[in-house]
């Protein structure tokens, strides 16, 4: 099993109100972020976990730039009209 965490005492201690409920729709929180991932063997009986850790890099947007008006004059030389 896996279930991903605001912080690392959430994973844990499995704190439902640090649990991370929709990880693909998650938004980061800042533009670094260290989000918890606690991974558990499901099989195992003695409840074996490991906690990892993941950080978000949020990358500014790019500056968009318009691109440049083009136009193309036919003079009919090349047969179209």
């Amino acid at each position: 099993d896996i279930a991903y965490y605001n912080n690392e005492n959430g994973a844990i201690e499995e704190n439902p109100g640090n649990l991370i409920a929709t990880p693909t729709g998650y938004e980061s929180q800042s533009d670094n972020q260290i989000v918890y991932i606690r991974i558990t063997d499901p099989t195992s009986d003695l409840n074996c976990f490991t906690i990892e850790e993941i950080e978000l890099i949020v990358e500014p947007l790019p500056d968009i730039i318009a691109p440049e008006r083009l136009s193309v004059c036919d003079d009919e030389t090349g047969g179209s009209t």
